[in-house]
């Protein structure tokens, strides 16, 4: 098997590369064009167009990266029996983890909780420090109320490819009950084994405790989420959006959020990023905003994905 890359890599990755050719036993050749040989190609940012395909006439594989700028003509490459898999990328797992930081942060109200600490809070009844130990503490001495939990609450998945999946299991480690909408439903068999079920929009969010955005930008997806479907939404749930900012209309948003039709919400993405001064959004007291980051990820993850491309690669050889 012929396996090559057209990619320009850094220093960093052609190292990765290399360990992980050497790890699995395949020879990766790193070329500008195509020679005629290749049997396996790997794509992350370089497209392929049918000219490029016709030049590799062996071709039997394209690996192509996830969250990279190539494109592919996926219907001419259906159409010569050429298979093309996806090669996740462990940032997604890190969009996954980030979303439940948000929703812990807001119901356990993390922020409020250390500002009470670091400014001297103390609730009614509270006099002096008290010398701890197993009997003896001063519980919530801030006097902080109401505490939510995840347990038994019921989380709404909009937007159910790889990071939406990743968000379903750990929300059903939480023990909670997972509704997902998606453009395409997926077979009850296999949400039974994931443990979702499947609503339509209007139902997910009259049913959701929380709901969390994991959708691409399309035209069809902008503004999404809008005043009606925020009235739709209980006054007690949050709003999580990890997607991208025009998803929701923001006006919108921060009407309701002025206004308790929604509890809270956190948001990594914004309509515009960085948000102009002058955005409301940035003085309400019922939002948790970070910088457009939860996908950021450790060099593991981008090690980890030429690993699995050459482990796949040399079972196909196998």
């Amino acid at each position: 098997m012929r396996v090559t890359t057209f990619e320009d890599l850094n220093e960093r990755d052609t190292e990765w590369l290399a360990a992980a050719g050497s790890e699995y036993g395949v020879d990766v050749q790193r070329r500008v064009e195509p020679a005629g040989d290749e049997t396996a190609v790997l794509i992350e940012h370089r497209t392929l167009a049918p000219e490029d395909v016709a030049r590799m006439p062996l071709l039997q594989t394209v690996f192509i990266f996830d969250f990279g700028k190539a494109t592919l003509p996926v219907n001419h490459l259906d159409a010569k029996g050429i298979l093309v898999r996806q090669v996740p990328n462990l940032a997604g797992l890190g969009v996954a983890e980030h979303a439940f930081a948000l929703l812990l942060a807001l119901k356990k109200q993390l922020f409020a909780g250390h500002q009470a600490v670091v400014q001297n809070v103390w609730r009614d009844g509270v006099t002096e420090p008290l010398y701890t130990d197993q009997r003896a503490h001063t519980f919530n001495w801030s006097g902080i109320p109401d505490l939510g939990w995840l347990y038994g609450e019921t989380l709404g998945i909009i937007g159910f490819g790889r990071i939406g999946r990743a968000v379903a299991a750990r929300a059903r480690a939480f023990g909670m009950d997972v509704l997902y909408f998606n453009r395409h439903r997926l077979a009850v068999p296999v949400e039974r084994q994931l443990g979702v079920r499947y609503a339509a929009l209007p139902d997910l969010l009259a049913a959701a405790d929380a709901v969390t955005l994991h959708l691409p930008f399309t035209p069809d997806s902008e503004h999404l989420l809008g005043a009606a479907e925020f009235a739709l939404m209980k006054p007690t749930a949050i709003l999580l959006n990890l997607a991208r900012g025009r998803v929701v209309d923001e006006p919108a948003l921060i009407e309701a959020l002025q206004h308790r039709t929604i509890a809270a919400a956190g948001l990594d993405v914004l309509v515009h990023e960085p948000p102009h001064p002058d955005n409301p959004i940035l003085h309400l007291d019922n939002v948790i905003l970070t910088p457009h980051y939860a996908g950021i990820h450790s060099p593991v993850a981008r090690r980890e994905q030429f690993r699995t491309a050459l482990r796949w690669i040399a079972r196909d050889m196998d």
